[in-house]
């Protein structure tokens, strides 16, 4: 009964933490397509500036 008690109790334990892994690894997604596009923008933005002072 113990036994049957300790292995629920892993598999809960076990449970919570594959669900912060996996918000943790979307998050992480996620912030790096929010750096892409913060990059891109910088970059067509940097550019438009280049063309204004001509």
């Amino acid at each position: 009964m113990i036994n049957y008690i300790a292995y629920i109790i892993i598999l809960i334990i076990l449970f919570f933490v594959s669900v912060i892994a996996i918000k943790s690894i979307n998050r992480g997604i996620k912030a790096k397509q929010n750096l892409i596009k913060d990059y891109d923008y910088n970059k067509y933005k940097s550019k438009k500036n280049i063309n204004e002072k001509d």
